[in-house]
């Protein structure tokens, strides 16, 4: 039953592996791309936006995972003050992250 067990972890593994690779070469195919397009238009406007005293922008980044985000904006603007809200895993507990 132990062997069955171990044998399952490594297909499903496998599988879960798999699929994440797809979705992040997906993601960088044909997301992030138009993102990073409509991004570059919005900053580039001389619109009113949340700033901090250097100058940069300030960004909340709600439901932060692994910090891909905090990498996109920093990519656009390395002056982007970033602040990150993780979903808290039990009732009470979250997470905050200045980058």
């Amino acid at each position: 039953m132990k062997a069955l067990k171990e044998l399952f972890k490594k297909v499903l593994g496998g599988y879960v592996k798999t699929i994440s690779m797809i979705l992040w070469a997906l993601e960088a195919l044909f997301f992030y791309p138009k993102l990073s397009t409509f991004y570059r238009e919005l900053f580039s406007k001389n619109l009113s936006y949340p700033q901090f005293s250097g100058g940069g922008m300030l960004i909340f980044d709600v439901g932060a995972n692994k910090g891909q985000s905090i990498k996109f904006f920093k990519s656009l603007n390395p002056l982007v003050k970033a602040h990150s809200i993780r979903q808290p895993l039990f009732v009470g507990q979250v997470e905050w992250m200045v980058c």
